[in-house]
């Protein structure tokens, strides 16, 4: 955290970057789209010119240059302390120690791209539905029909009566990308006037340990690594991310070593106070005393260099302040400056596991994979359908957006496990060790550490327990989507709903002649014409007109 602040302006600038390519590449494409000719309209527009399709992808080329560029800005800040904590240099759980640092780098910018590219498609999506609801009255009205016929009488339509609206399923199922940068300006933003973004320790500047919007300042634990990792995460810089996993994982072991050895010196100093200052060490410490003890250790204020409080020594009888006072002194100093250690070490451990919980679960599964991935592939699943029913022709960029998303949705999964794995191990044995140290009877705190502790604990059990109900669901609807995209090309309307056996839910759709007034024999020359050219975008949407 001391190393990455100048980092932290850089990866604000990249979740701009991305909400930027949000908002903007569905109108840049509403806006260089083309109605196409055929039957039931041509099914949705797309860049039958190639003018719009060069248009679309220079705005597209923008993005990814200022990506590309505010990566490799982080990467210089970040790259270093990743790699003192690693203990081989993988790819994938393969050894790639021999790959030189710029091949790797370039295959990092490679995986940056794709994951960009898989913004763009959905972007492109929404667009082209956009402009076949705006400039394309025939393809508007087949499309509009096959949707309605195709969800008659099912549980969806009467849940979700508004779904009858391909126009408003596909804009409402993209408006949740826009929690990624609220949740970007909840986690990191802060106002706290002590912290600062210079490389370097400065007794006058905060790097961690402060609040945020998404953590109070109670038990406050962001810092500027955690930031800059998060972040990166939510934006897909894999040349951040790429190691960060196996970085926490090392701190948390080192955390836990680092724990148990002070334990035992806790332990040894905590029976030689009793031995010192109340005569037995199985006698029980005054509560007078003990509490002038707890107001002697803050976990968050730790210092070595602090002296003991009087107070301390004033309650101590008058034949124990003879000869033995200073090796009392000696010992007190000793004794807190372990548990000041001690708690520095469970500090750091559960720092390390919530930032991977914010950012493999909360980020990566939840935000990008759930509300992003998932998602746009069921809408990108839709749209090829309706428009492979129609036309009869595969549609190649609805079906590069609908593969390219099952497969960056199947690598998400593989996020779940590594949450898994590291909850797993926490439960497991990492949990009941740092419960016991922390109640052991020489570690003495503040109730508010202890209250601190008890939080984080019910956060992390929080977390585990809603990661399992969302990633049971999160693989169950990828396993319903390969399936459903299995079955358009299965079923002779390529048309499908749930069933089972799965043959059994491909839906027929009646098509009538004549749709929402516009006949398919008699389409006005003038239409026709404008079929085959860039629509004219001088008139208002149809679809905002009452």
């Amino acid at each position: 955290q001391d190393c990455v602040g100048p980092a932290i302006p850089m990866v604000w600038f990249g979740v701009a970057n991305n909400f930027a390519a949000f908002a903007f590449m569905p109108i840049i494409a509403l806006g260089t789209m083309n109605c196409k000719t055929g039957d039931h309209g041509g099914g949705f527009a797309d860049h039958s010119a190639i003018g719009g399709f060069i248009v679309d992808f220079l705005f597209l080329g923008v993005f990814v240059f200022n990506a590309l560029w505010l990566q490799e800005k982080i990467v210089r800040h970040t790259l270093i302390g990743q790699l003192g904590f690693l203990k081989r240099f993988t790819f994938f759980d393969q050894d790639i120690s021999g790959v030189s640092p710029w091949l790797w780098y370039r295959i990092m910018q490679v995986l940056t791209v794709l994951n960009l590219l898989n913004v763009w498609t959905n972007a492109e999506v929404l667009g082209r539905v956009l402009a076949t609801f705006q400039y394309c009255p025939e393809a508007r009205s087949w499309i509009s029909e096959s949707w309605e016929e195709a969800l008659k009488n099912t549980l969806f339509a009467k849940v979700f009566p508004a779904s009858n609206s391909i126009l408003v399923l596909s804009t409402v199922f993209y408006m949740p990308i826009f929690l990624q940068p609220v949740f970007a300006f909840m986690f990191a933003t802060t106002t706290d006037p002590e912290v600062g973004y210079k490389v370097g320790e400065y007794p006058d500047q905060k790097h961690d340990n402060y609040w945020t919007m998404w953590q109070q300042t109670d038990g406050a634990q962001v810092d500027h690594n955690s930031v800059v990792q998060v972040l990166s995460a939510l934006i897909s810089y894999e040349a951040v991310n790429f190691a960060d996993y196996d970085r926490n994982r090392r701190l948390m072991e080192q955390c836990c070593e680092l724990a148990k050895g002070e334990m035992m010196w806790v332990e040894k100093y905590g029976k030689e106070l009793q031995e010192l200052h109340w005569g037995n060490e199985s006698t029980e410490v005054p509560e007078a005393e003990m509490q002038q003890v707890l107001t002697s250790v803050d976990c968050d204020e730790a210092s070595p260099d602090n002296e003991g409080p009087q107070e301390f020594y004033m309650g101590m009888s008058s034949d124990t302040m003879g000869s033995s006072r200073l090796r009392i002194r000696e010992t007190y100093e000793n004794h807190r400056f372990r548990i000041e250690s001690l708690c520095k070490a469970v500090h750091e451990y559960y720092r390390a596991m919530q930032q991977e919980i914010h950012k493999k679960f909360l980020v990566k599964v939840v935000l990008v994979g759930g509300f992003q991935n998932a998602l746009q592939t069921k809408v990108q699943i839709t749209m090829f359908s309706l428009n492979y029913s129609l036309t009869g022709d595969v549609d190649v960029l609805f079906f590069v957006g609908v593969v390219g998303n099952l497969l960056t949705y199947l690598v998400s999964i593989s996020d779940c496990f590594e949450f898994f794995c590291l909850c797993k191990t926490y439960f497991e044995s990492d949990e009941q060790k740092m419960t016991n140290m922390l109640k052991n009877e020489h570690v003495w705190l503040r109730y508010k550490q202890y209250e601190i502790r008890a939080r984080q604990k019910e956060r992390l059990n929080m977390a585990y327990f809603s990661g399992i109900i969302f990633t049971v669901l999160y693989v169950v609807f990828w396993l319903y989507q390969v399936c459903n995209f299995v079955m358009i090309f299965v079923c002779e309307s390529h048309m499908w709903n749930i069933g089972f056996p799965p043959s059994h839910g491909c839906t027929q759709v009646n098509r009538s002649a004549a749709v929402d007034g516009v006949a398919n024999t008699t389409i006005p020359a003038s239409a026709a014409s404008a079929n085959t050219t860039p629509a004219s975008h001088a008139l208002p949407p149809q679809w905002l007109l009452p």
